[in-house]
């Protein structure tokens, strides 16, 4: 109901960035981030400082909590320079994977040797955070991972942003500027297939999503004019945008790497692309920030920066039709949250048992999500009517 249960402040006595958390199998938590910091003097006495020195600049610093927020374990993760966390996951296993960017050489916990200016460095933890494998992808230029996932068949699919030619870990060269870099790696983190994709002068990817078929959906945004295919048949230039303003860029692939379909979307400002999902009737929700004003597919503005939420339809799949009433989840244990697809402006939602006695009444001003809370009823079925 939103009252504090705890709280912990964890660091040391440098910077920490936190990326990411997120509950684990065992009902507690683990923390991504990056960490400047050395020891922590105070080390006995508070128990949430650094355990470990810095390797170098910056590390990837990995917090495992228990379920009531105490301290379970920690991890320092780096070589000489830079190594900045970009994602972290649970595995299958119990295990984590780490992604992140680098440019430190073989040193620290670092054990293969950088290309360029700086690469992708994955690596795997298992479920005590100890090293099980790593490996550095890269290029002769610059490779900024941004995101890596777990796969359905137990391997891995990571991507960023590269501007490098055709050398070391890269195999086919960036076209201008830089480009998405997509790979997919086996459960050990063997490359199976990689492949780069142009949009843009800079194309920044920032998500990546499985579907259920084994497609990926990829979502980024392009800085400068970029070209895409609108479906299979024909390519336009869809942005007469002046250099340097982003839009977003939608790309599904299939198991294999190759494209089915590209889009880009944007005004006349500056879009930039941070969640890219399959919806449940199989569209696609593109979910981000925009500066622009109401122009090209932007039909209104609230301000100088807003949320900017896009929803695309698959034209080669068949629409499925809505169920007009649905609950989400069902079965449920505290609360369950009633999905009118329709449009109204009044009604009542209604809850009743088997034997047809009313429990609970709210009155509807056009919500479309109703949350209804169950936790006071015995276990059962119920029934919830909608009248508008």
């Amino acid at each position: 109901k939103g009252q504090e249960l705890w709280q912990k402040t964890i660091g040391g006595n440098g910077m920490e960035k936190l990326l990411s958390i997120a509950q684990t199998q065992d009902g507690g938590y683990i923390l991504g981030g990056t960490s400047s910091s050395n020891i922590s003097p105070d080390l006995e006495k508070n128990s949430f400082g650094k355990s470990e020195d810095s390797r170098g600049n910056l590390d990837f610093w990995i917090v495992k909590l228990k379920a009531d927020g105490s301290m379970q374990w920690q991890k320092t993760i780096g070589g000489q320079y830079v190594d900045e966390l970009k994602s972290i996951s649970q595995t299958k296993d119990g295990g984590y994977i780490l992604g992140g960017y680098s440019n430190s050489p073989v040193s620290g916990d670092k054990t293969e040797a950088n290309f360029g200016l700086g690469d992708y460095w994955i690596v795997k933890l298992d479920e005590t955070g100890t090293i099980e494998w790593q490996r550095t992808l890269g290029g002769d230029k610059d490779d900024s991972l941004f995101t890596l996932l777990q796969t359905k068949d137990g391997g891995f699919i990571v991507g960023g942003n590269s501007n490098s030619g055709a050398t070391n870990s890269k195999s086919k060269s960036s076209q201008s500027g830089s480009d998405f870099w997509v790979l997919k790696l086996d459960e050990k983190g063997a490359i199976d297939w990689q492949e780069t994709y142009n949009y843009g002068k800079i194309d920044v990817l920032t998500s990546i999503v499985e579907n259920k078929d084994g497609s990926y959906l990829i979502g980024g945004y392009a800085q400068g004019e970029s070209k895409v295919k609108r479906g299979k048949s024909k390519v336009e230039s869809l942005s007469s945008d002046k250099e340097g303003i982003n839009d977003y860029i939608a790309l599904k692939i299939n198991a294999k790497g190759e494209e089915i379909w590209s889009q880009t979307v944007g005004s006349k400002g500056d879009e930039v692309l941070k969640k890219l999902l399959e919806t449940r009737d199989g569209g696609y929700l593109l979910a981000g920030t925009s500066k622009g004003s109401a122009s090209r597919d932007k039909k209104s503005a609230k301000g100088g920066s807003d949320f900017w939420v896009v929803k695309l339809r698959d034209k080669e799949k068949e629409e499925e039709l809505k169920i007009k009433v649905e609950a989400m989840p069902n079965p449920a244990i505290s609360f369950t949250n009633i999905i009118v697809n329709f449009e109204y402006e009044t009604g009542t939602a209604t809850v009743y048992d088997l034997n047809g006695r009313s429990l609970q009444t709210q009155t509807l001003q056009g919500d479309r999500t109703i949350p209804i809370e169950v936790s006071n009823l015995p276990q059962g079925i119920y029934l919830v009517e909608i009248k508008t």
